[in-house]
């Protein structure tokens, strides 16, 4: 996946000084997420979700125009780079205006727990409600 995202990147940055940013930079996010709400000692709500998207923001003549989208095909970048640029015709004029140059390297964070993916949603909930319950034992002020 990381492979995938890197080269869509790259076709990404291409496209946008092929069509006229002097420079530019592009984000990608996808995350999983689960949130659960503990009330009284009952599930009270869980959420699941899904979402992806992908940002651009372009500097041209010292303005800045900024898209994103949730489409990861490459004809969306077409639409986003122009986009960006129309977007920066609107921005105020920034003499100063630059990306900062990339680092020699980026340190790469281990944040993710593959371990999560072993447990059940039921597994999941049961921890929600004994974290709840361990929470509201310590102290009469936890509701």
């Amino acid at each position: 996946m990381e492979k995938k995202f890197l080269e869509f990147a790259g076709v990404g940055l291409q496209k946008a000084r092929q069509m006229g940013a002097d420079s530019a930079e592009l984000f990608m996010v996808k995350k999983r997420s689960l949130e659960v709400e503990i009330k009284d000692g009952s599930l009270d709500e869980i959420k699941q979700a899904d979402s992806q998207g992908v940002g651009l923001r372009i500097i041209k003549g010292n303005r800045q125009g900024f898209s994103f989208s949730s489409d990861f095909r490459e004809t969306a970048l077409d639409r986003m780079v122009v986009q960006a640029i129309t977007n920066s015709s609107y921005s105020d004029l920034e003499p100063a205006l630059y990306f900062p140059a990339p680092s020699a390297s980026y340190p790469r964070l281990d944040l993710y727990d593959p371990q999560l993916e072993r447990h059940s949603l039921e597994e999941k909930l049961e921890l929600a409600q004994e974290s709840a319950r361990q929470a509201e034992g310590y102290d009469a002020l936890v509701t």
